[in-house]
This record gives structure tokens, C-alpha cells and sequence, in this order.
């Protein structure tokens, strides 16, 4: 150990090897070659640690850089069998052979609505990804392609006005979310998932949502849609968002 220039002061005991250093003056440079054992709490009286290793057993420390690099994804189940249907939409219990979710006819304008609400560890201005896993129906072993259209997003936030209702945002905010496409499928029956982002900031890059805020996404079936090739029904089985 080697210790010089007297001028620091450590609130402290602790024992580095064999030495202790007590609540008198010490280094202003405290240079230890090896492992250093603090017997008592170290208070560093807001200053920092620098240079400090990646982390690798459970009680380690982290750097910032390590933790914000981990950016874990935060998963929202989004139950079809509870949403809110419309217009001769129907929720199937194997209704397509193996498949059981929501039932959209090849026929009418068939649509439900199901929402959440954002998390309070949601970071404002975070793109908000919602996934629809779909298949169609066994009995119309068809490879096809169809078109959801979301009709919008609406949003709402507590104690204070609507963010997005009926096609339209607040503030500049420009969304072109008003159609989803289900790619075809490879091969008959197979289970697609398909992404829709929704936005988390304006056009001038300001944070659009914020944790707390009630979020509506309403899905439809257009049977007069010219891209819509399917013949019978489309299965959306699953739906979650993540951010």
C-alpha cells in the first residue's frame, strides 16, 4: 500500500491489508496494490467511482452504461377473448379446426376495440409495438392475404383532455397507422405474426404518451377490401404490446 500528500479526510475505520486508517487525516491519492477489505459502510460524500468493471457476480456493481444497455422489454397481454366486438365479430373456441380467437366472417365490416394502460415505467416518447398473431381457418385451407384497419389509436389521459380520438391528434403529431397488413401466408394454415408501431413522439420529435395514459386500438375486416382475398374467416389469436 501507498499512501502520500496527507490532505483527505475519511469519516470512516476500515483495514486495507494489515493498516488502519481512522477519522484522521489521510491521502489526498490512496493507491492499493491488491484487494481491499472495508470493515464499515464507505461514504463517498456524492462523489463518484470511475472506471468501475462490467459486472459478474450477483452483489456486483453496475455503470450506467451497463444498465441502460440492458433495456429490457416490458411485455402488455392484450386479451382478445375479453375484447369489445362489433358487427358480427365473434370470439371461437376451435372455431378454425385447431384454432380458437377472435372470428372476423369474410363478410360486413367486423371489428373489437381492447386497450391498456401505459405502465408508470413506460419512458415517454417510447414507440409502442403491438403484435397480432392470426391464422385462418382450416376449414378454408386458403393461403390469403387480408387487411386490418385500426381506424385509428385512441388515447386518453387522466385529468385532462383525449390525445388522439377519431383520426385525429392533438398538438403535431403526424400517425399513419390506419391500415395493417397481414402478409400471406407461406403455406395453408400456417400462423403469421404480424407488427404494428404505434409512435411515441411528434413529428417535431416531442413525446406523445406518458405512464398512466388509457390507450384504445380498434381492429376491423373490410369484406369489400380488394386486398382481402381470404374466402372465409380470419382467427387474430393473440395480441401483446411491448415498449
Amino acid at each position: 500500500m501507498n499512501i502520500t500528500n496527507t490532505r483527505c479526510y475519511l469519516s470512516l475505520l476500515f483495514s486495507i491489508a494489515t493498516g488502519i486508517l481512522t477519522t484522521q487525516a489521510v491521502a489526498e491519492s490512496l493507491n492499493v496494490n491488491g484487494n481491499a477489505t472495508i470493515n464499515g459502510n464507505l461514504d463517498l460524500i456524492n462523489n463518484q467511482i470511475h472506471n468501475l468493471g462490467a459486472p459478474s457476480n450477483p452483489q456486483d456493481a453496475a455503470t450506467k452504461a451497463y444498465v441502460d444497455a440492458l433495456n429490457p422489454t416490458r411485455v402488455i397481454s392484450l386479451p382478445v377473448e375479453t375484447a369489445v366486438i362489433n358487427n358480427d365479430a365473434a370470439y371461437e373456441l376451435h372455431g378454425g379446426g385447431d384454432l380458437s380467437g377472435m372470428a372476423f366472417p369474410n363478410s360486413g365490416f367486423p371489428r373489437f376495440s381492447t386497450g391498456f394502460t401505459l405502465p408508470f415505467d413506460y419512458t415517454d416518447g417510447d414507440d409502442i409495438k403491438v403484435y397480432i398473431t392470426w391464422g385462418n381457418s382450416r376449414f378454408n385451407a386458403i393461403s390469403c392475404g387480408v387487411r386490418l384497419r385500426s381506424n385509428g389509436v385512441t388515447a386518453f389521459r387522466p385529468n385532462t383532455h383525449w390525445i388522439y380520438q377519431n383520426g385525429v391528434f392533438t398538438g403535431d403529431i403526424n400517425y399513419d397507422g390506419s391500415e395493417v397488413t397481414l402478409a400471406m401466408p407461406d403455406t395453408p394454415e400456417q400462423i403469421r405474426q404480424t407488427l404494428m408501431t404505434i409512435p411515441g413522439t411528434t413529428t417535431s420529435n416531442i413525446p406523445i404518451y406518458q405512464p398512466g395514459d388509457n390507450i384504445v386500438i380498434r381492429l376491423a375486416r373490410d369484406s369489400n377490401d380488394s386486398t382481402d382475398t381470404c374466402t372465409g374467416k380470419l382467427y387474430i389469436l393473440a395480441m401483446y404490446a411491448t415498449y
